[in-house]
Formats: C-alpha cells, structure tokens, sequence
C-alpha cells in the first residue's frame, strides 16, 4: 500500500516539491473526475438539461482554474476560487434545489466537507477569505430554511431522508479520510525526500571533510620538509648573506602557504557547522605574551613598531575560548602588518565588568597601513573576497581570515568592528564577553620591552644526552628532518617507519618520550599506540607518545587525547616546538642543560612558555574495579589507582600482578583471598600527581558501603582543596558508566558543577545487579549477611543481588543449573523495567566461558537490542568478592 501511494504521489511531484501544488493538482483531478462521471451518468439516465449543463459546466470550470494555476503557478489563488465554487455556489444551489429535506438532511454533511476542505488546500490570508465566505454561505442557506419552508406536499418521505443522510455521511467521510491521507501521504513523502536529500548532504560534507584532511596531510608533509631542512641551513653560521636571504624567503612563503592552507580548513569546518567554541580557563598575562611572541618578529622584519598596551586592572585569570581568541588576534595582527609598509602597530587590550563574574573583553588592533575604501567595507568579512585589490596585487593571502575571524567572534557572542581612514590606516575592535575567575589584576606588565628587535641566530636551549626518544614516521624525509632537528639536543634518537619497527623497538628499549605519525600505512597511530600500551614485556607502557599530525583541524588537541596521546603536535615541526615539547615530557634528571633566559633573546619567553607542561581543567580518576576496557580508559583520558588482592601467597596489585584467571585458581583451591583498597597515603600520593596535571580532580569511588575504599579516599581528599571524591553508590561497570560520562564531559570542556550535577542524575538511573553461581566469596568478604549466605547454602538456590541506596540487597533467588539461571536473571532484569536506556549494557562477567557469554549476549537480544554493549571481565578485586560464575547486567534507565 504505501509503495502503491508512493508510486501514485510521486506521478504528481513537481520539481520544487510544493506541497500546496500537490495537493491542488490531486484535489482538482479528484473532483474533475467525479463530475466528470456524474456527467457521464446524467447523459445515461437522460437527465434535464439544466443539470447537465451544469455538470459540464463545473468540469470546464475546473479546467480551465487548472490550467491558470500550472501556467501561473497560482495555485493558492485557483485553490481558493475552487473552494469558493464549491462551497458558495455548488452546495448552497444544491441545497436550495433540494431544500424540501431540510436541515434534518444530509446536507450538512456537505457544508461539514466544504468548510473542512478549505484547510487542505488553502493557506495564508486567503484561507481567511474563504472561511468568511464559505459561513456567510452557510448563514444564508440555513436562512433560507427557516424563512421560506417548501410545500410539506413536496416533502420527502422519512425513508429517503434518511437514505439521504446515510449516503451524504459516508461520502463525506469518505472524502474527508481521502483528504486527510492524500495529505498525510503527501507529508511523508516529502519527509522522505528530504531525509535523502540530507544522507547526500551529510555524505558529501563527510566527503568534503575526508578530502580535506587528506590534502592537508599530502600538502603539510612535503612543507615539514622544507621548512625543517631550510632552517637546518639558517642554523649554520659560514653561509653567505644571500643564502641567508634566500632562506629567510622560503622561510616566509612556507609559513604563508601554511596560514593559507589553515584558513581553508577552519572555514570549511565552519561551514560544516563542525566548528565548536571549546571554553576554559586561561591566563590572561600568558596568553597575550604568546601573541606578543608570535607577532613582534613578523613586526620587526618589515622594519615596523610593534606596540602593546594592556590595562593594568585586567583579570589575571579568564574562562573562555583561549585558543580562538588567540586565533583572531593574531589574524588581525598578521593582517595589519601585511598591509602596512611603514609606521606602527599597536594592540590594545581592556576589559570592563559587566556583572559579578562576567566582563567584556576589548581588544583593538590599531595599524598606520593602507587603510579600506568606504566601498569596500561590506565585502571586508566576505570569504574570498579582497578588497582594493588594485593596492595590495603584491600582498600574499585569499581573505579568508576576516571571514573567519568574523564566524568566530560570532560563535562566541561577540562583536568585530572597523574604524578606516582611506591611506592612513585602520582601527579593528573585537569584543567578547568572558567569565571572571581570578579578579586579582595582572598589573603592569611592559610587554614593549620583552624583545629586542634585533635577529639572533641559534642556539642550543637544552642538551639530554641521557634521554632516549623515539620517532615513528612513514616518510623518510620527515624522519630526517626530525634527526637534524634534534641533533644539537644530543638526545639517543632512534628512527621507525612503520608500526610494526616501533613495537619491535620498544619491546627492546625505554624510551623517555615517543614521536608517534597519525595517519601510517597498514598500522596507523592509533592502533600502534594501542599496541604499545598493551605489549606485553613491553618497556612503554607509560611513556609520553605525542602524535605528529598533518591534520591541523580545529579540535586536534581533543581528538588526539581521547585517541590516548599525551600531546601533539602539528606538521610542519619546528626545532622550537619540538624541543619545547621535548622538554614538557623528558624527566629533569635526564636533561643534561637547559638555557637561561639571557642565553636567547626572544625564544626564551616562548621556550618557557611551551616548555610547561600543560594543566588540564579537570581530570577523572577511579579505581581499576569500575571495569571498563582498557581503550576506553586510555581514550578517555581516566587516571586509574589500582586495588590490591590478599591471599596466602602475598599482597598483589589488582591487575598487574595479579590478573582474574590466577585469582580463580586460588578460590577453587579454598585458599583464602580478599581485596583490599589502597591506603590513605597511596591516596594521598596519587592525588597530589594528579594536580600537577590538573586544575581539578574528581574522582569517583564504588559505592561507600561495599568497603573501605571511599573512607580512604574522603580522608586523603580532605588534605586538598582542589579535590572532590564522590561516592557512585554502584559496584564495578555501574561506577564505571558514570566514569565514562564524566571524563568525556570533562574532555568536552564541561564545568565542575555541571559534571556533579550529571553524576547526580546518573546516580538514580544506572541499574546495577549481578546474580551468584556461589555465595561463598561473597560472604567471606564481609558482603553478603550471614543469614542469606546460610539459607542460599541449605536451598541451594541463587541470589540476585542489586545496588539500591548505595549498599547491596538481595532483591530475587533463582533455582537450577546456572544456563537457565543466567536465562532466568536477564529475563527478570529486561522485562521488569520498560523505560530501559537501549543506548549502553554492560554484561560483567567473572570466569565465565565464551560459549556462556555468546548465550548471555543471544539472550538479551531477546529482549533489547542495545546499540553497544560491552563483554568485560571483572577485575581480581571484584572476583575476589563474588566468585567464579558471577554475572550481571549494567544499564541505565530513562
């Protein structure tokens, strides 16, 4: 039926798709067609003329209405006078003419239909025309009744009264209905046009994308190789001036084809409306003294004053897009000096409260250059467009960077204005509004007075003979650009081009730090970092991996984090940026010297600024029993602190010295085994790593009730004050689902508050419950109460144990061999909640075959089918307390 009405609807589709069109042609051939046939059977039955003149009349009528409304493409106006027809002049005439039934009738079916028909077909003012015209029509009917009664001679009988209103009934809901799934039909076929026309849209955005990333890959590798080889050249001190020169030109069109190439890329990203503002805390003073590093050279070379005035009051710590900020300044600035050939550029950067915590941030650019054309002022944040082109034929650039400028400003509530004067220059004011979280002001900072502008040439800024790094690159010519950048650092370097070299190497070798290309041939980064950290005897486990991507797109530093690299950094490298990274990560006992301030002039605020190792906002911590795969943790970025297993044979730290499998063969000896959750000194000492990393630190413990693990935690935290440990009130993956929500929120950029406030919510929706093959190890861990653990010894039955006000309770007993248990359970769990969030399951498993877990898996099909779920094997820790055979099913509720 609906390929049938799909095939009849699209026989009538134009190629805009007008909805009002489609129904207009379906109503006028439909009622075409039906005086048509009345026609044909007045003729039969040899009818007076009167009504067959009429009939033919109506048909013509609706021709002629037909052909205007495709010719004109008026069909609002010809679907009006067709109502008008119908409802002013066919049904009052009939009803007139036929009167003698009165209103006691079926004609007020018809008068139901006319007036109904209007809102199918007619929109807008008119719809009001037609309503006001059809119940004056009506009015006037009814008048007629009551005012001049026929003859009751000429009345109808009762039989054919009703006759009548039988037949006027079902047409008139025949017709109705037809109306209403003509109209319904039409809607969903539109609807599917338009999803089709989306999947292509969203297909060739995706294609779009793929392409992009893939050129600015092909196109930064080959510059990754010019510009570090050429500043190899610049770093030699027996070169002639004109090599120097030449240098210095190659130097500057690279990083020009670079801006260039980045430009493309974030436009296209805001186009896509992929383009996110990612807000966090940043410090004003070191954020301005990075565009200050970044711009005063670009000044200096074409013989300009580089002027910076920051007011004194300004907050020393704001939140908001640090990173876009940055973007537009120094795009503005980048454009003042190109546009200025002598004279000054001044910045200028004030801020005024707007609220307890909130201020507008103002930052002008002010420039002695060429200035705009009043002409040319509404095509200036135009993409592709550049203004006074007959000036600046010389001047490098595609003008796409006030278009973006113009976007982000845009994306981030704010607002970009321009002040020119014609050949004296120009006055570029962004303002953004930011969030207050340190009101103590930076004071007077003279960043006038941090560089000389003099050229220097370079020198060794720190030496680690004793470090080893390692560089994983598929082209040759990066790995060699790499060796001659590092080699004054006399770092032991060693070189792989491929995965598989990597994982050879670092089977073999510590390294202190790890290089690491995206996008490889066979085994591409990711799946190699993956590799590295689970190679087993593996020497990396926890070294540094920074990625090396020729991907520059906006969000790259978020990306790469959750793929689990420390860092990364953008293609193409500079000596600079790779040694500033080199120092982030290396060990201090393995650098041998580092430069002092004065040893460089200009590079050693930029070192000791890039040479910090970056603080997150927030990071996610737990225990290892929340029982999440391994990848997820690592692309989450969640910190781990281990628990530790007791049993006869000694004190093991929970899944690395002692895995499930061996905990298993203890218990089935009878030999005694207990978890044990780390110390309030291991606490201690783990939180304070991690605030070295980090603003602030959440982490989340197993329920309170099920151990002492959060009583150590709550302990240790209270000796900080950047510190917050929650208590999940879940066991093993329930904890764990809310660790993975939390530390992606935390990847997002979310506030504390915000991601307490989600864990709040989560804490009443995760279902956590797990049915026993045995009770034994449950009670031996002081879990289960005594009384339970006798009576399920003597029945020998089952317990299915369930989290419910952050302590464990017994909430059903199964009997039977442990298939149809496990059957029984996820029957039990599946089908007495019908609000389950079908989005994530977690099945948790202890010693479980794959054959049991294939039939879980089948079974809850049954039942749901979850969009992920995840097969994972309980720690030691959790073994530990419930035994060999233990299951449960871990999702969330709606």
């Amino acid at each position: 039926m609906n390929k049938l009405s799909d095939k009849i609807i699209a026989a009538f589709m134009d190629e805009n798709g007008d909805i009002h069109a489609q129904l207009f042609r379906f109503v006028s051939i439909l009622g075409g067609g039906t005086i048509l046939l009345g026609l044909l059977y007045s003729i039969a039955v040899k009818a007076e003329f009167y009504d067959i003149a009429s009939l033919a009349g109506a048909c013509i009528f609706i021709c002629v209405v037909g052909v205007i409304a495709k010719k004109f493409d008026a069909y609002n106006m010809c679907s009006l006078i067709i109502m008008l027809g119908l409802n002013c002049v066919i049904i009052p005439v009939s009803y007139v003419k036929l009167r003698s039934t009165g209103m006691a009738s079926g004609v007020p079916s018809w008068f139901i239909l006319g007036f109904a028909s209007l809102f199918f077909l007619v929109w807008g003012k008119r719809l009001v025309i037609g309503g006001i015209c059809t119940i004056i029509s009506d009015i006037v009917c009814i008048y007629i009744t009551f005012a001049y009664p026929v003859d009751k001679s000429v009345e109808t009988s009762v039989t054919m009264r009703n006759v009548n209103i039988i037949i006027s009934a079902a047409l008139t809901m025949l017709l109705l209905g037809l109306f209403m799934f003509i109209n319904i039909s039409l809607y969903e076929y539109q609807h599917k046009r338009y999803e089709k026309q989306q999947e292509k849209l969203v297909s060739a955005m995706n294609t779009q994308s793929r392409f992009l990333a893939n050129m600015s890959h092909e196109i930064r590798t080959p510059i990754n190789t010019i510009i570090g080889l050429n500043e190899m050249t610049l770093r030699e001190d027996d070169i002639s001036d004109e090599v120097v020169e030449n240098s210095c030109n190659i130097q500057s069109a690279s990083k020009m084809l670079l801006s260039l190439i980045n430009d493309i890329l974030d436009l296209s990203k805001i186009e896509a409306g992929k383009m996110e503002v990612v807000p966090g805390r940043y410090e004003t003073s070191i954020m301005i003294s990075e565009i200050v590093n970044t711009t005063w050279v670009r000044a200096h070379e074409k013989d300009l004053e580089f002027r910076v005035n920051v007011s004194p009051t300004m907050p020393t710590m704001l939140y908001g897009d640090e990173i876009r900020i940055k973007q537009i300044l120094n795009n503005i600035l980048s454009n003042a000096i190109k546009y200025t050939k002598k004279g000054s550029v001044t910045l200028l950067i004030d801020g005024e409260q707007t609220g307890a915590d909130s201020l507008m941030l103002k930052m002008s650019v002010i420039d002695t250059g060429m200035g705009i054309r009043k002409d040319d002022m509404k095509n200036l944040f135009t993409s592709f467009k550049r203004v006074d082109e007959g000036n600046t034929k010389g001047i490098e650039g595609t003008g796409l960077g006030l278009s973006i400028c113009s976007q982000l400003v845009e994306l981030m509530g704010g607002k970009i204005t321009v002040d020119s004067i014609y050949q004296k220059g120009s006055t570029f004011t962004v303002t953004i509004p930011q969030k207050i979280i340190s009101v103590v002001p930076i004071g007077n900072i003279d960043y006038n007075k941090m560089h000389k502008h003099t050229r220097t040439s370079y020198k060794t800024r720190f030496e680690a003979s004793g470090a080893k790094v390692l560089v994983v690159d598929d082209n040759e010519m990066n790995l060699l650009v790499a060796k001659k950048l590092l080699r004054d650092t006399k770092v032991q370097l060693s070189l792989a081009q491929n995965g598989k070299e990597c994982l050879e190497l670092t089977a073999k070798n510590n390294y202190d730090v790890i290089f690491m290309d995206h996008i490889m041939p066979e085994m591409d980064g990711e799946k190699t970092l993956d590799m590295v950290r689970n190679q087993e005897d593996g020497f990396c486990k926890r070294t540094p991996v920074v990625a090396l991507t020729a991907n520059a797109m906006s969000g790259a530093e978020e990306k790469y984090r959750k793929m689990g690299f420390n860092d990364y950094l953008a293609k193409p490298i500079s000596g600079m940026l790779i040694e500033a990274m080199l120092l982030r990560y290396l060990p201090e006992e393995k650098i041998d010297y580092i430069m002092n301030d004065d040893d460089t002039e200009g590079e050693a605020g930029i070192m000791s600024i890039l040479g910090q190792k970056k603080k997150q906002k927030i990071i996610i911590s737990a225990e290892n029993v929340i029982d999440i795969p391994d990848y997820l943790v690592r692309q989450l970025g969640i910190r781990m602190l281990h628990y530790y297993v007791n049993t006869d044979h000694g004190h093991f730290e929970d899944m690395v010295e002692i895995h499930t499998d061996s905990l298993l063969s203890y218990i089935q000896r009878g030999e005694r085994v207990k978890s044990e959750p780390p110390t309030v000194e291991a606490y201690e000492d783990y939180f304070g790593s991690l605030l070295e990393e980090a603003d602030d630190v959440i982490h989340i413990n197993i329920a309170a009730g099920s151990g002492s693990g959060y009583e150590h935690a709550s302990k240790a935290a209270s000796g900080f004050s950047h510190v917050h440990v929650y208590d999940s009130g879940h066991l093993s993956s329930g904890t764990g689902l809310m660790v993975m929500q939390a530390a992606k929120m935390a990847l997002q950029g979310v506030s504390y508050d915000s991601i307490l406030e989600e864990l709040d919510d989560m804490q009443q929706k995760v279902r956590t419950s797990f049915v026993l093959a045995g009770s034994d190890q449950l009670y031996r861990s002081g879990l289960l109460n005594k009384y339970v653990w006798r009576l399920s010894k003597v029945l020998d039955f089952h317990p299915v144990l369930a989290l419910r006000w952050k302590k464990i309770i017994p909430c059903a007993v199964f009997f039977g061999n442990m298939d149809s248990v496990y059957k029984k359970y996820i029957r039990l769990q599946m089908k007495s909640l019908h609000n389950i969030n079908d989005r994530i399951l977690f099945i948790t498993t202890a010693g479980c075959s794959k054959e049991t877990k294939d039939m879980i898996v089948n079974e809850v099909k049954k039942y749901i089918n979850f969009d992920t779920v995840y097969i994972q094997e309980a720690s030691a820790a959790i073994t530990s307390n419930c035994g060999k055979g233990c299951m449960g099913l871990i999702f969330m509720v709606k």
